[in-house]
């Protein structure tokens, strides 16, 4: 449909809904950026100050409690364990296959 076969009054409800569209599109956006701004960022202020301290990485003891952080619990251990034995293996497989494949085209 051209703008040419618009009646006059369409044409201008036209142009209201168009522009309506585009200024709630921008004022949805700053409602968003505002609730960022707002909450969000305010939320991390201070953070960096308090997490620390919290957390205990501050004391004289802190790098025994940064180690107890990382510790995994020992059924993690023991997965771990296994799969690297399995890996072990399957790599040992590999080369052995790799081995003989190179004999084959010898």
């Amino acid at each position: 449909m051209s703008l040419d076969s618009i009646e006059p009054h369409n044409y201008g409800i036209l142009q209201f809904h168009r522009t309506s569209s585009v200024a709630f599109k921008r004022f949805a956006d700053h409602i968003a950026l505002a609730i960022d701004m707002d909450y969000v960022r305010a939320f991390g202020e201070g953070l960096d100050e308090y997490l620390p301290c919290q957390l205990g990485a501050t004391c004289p003891d802190a790098e025994d409690k940064c180690r107890e952080y990382f510790v995994q619990p020992p059924r993690i251990e023991e997965r771990r364990k296994v799969l690297k034995l399995r890996l072990g293996r399957l790599e040992s497989a590999l080369r052995e296959i790799e081995a003989w494949a190179a004999q084959l085209h010898h």
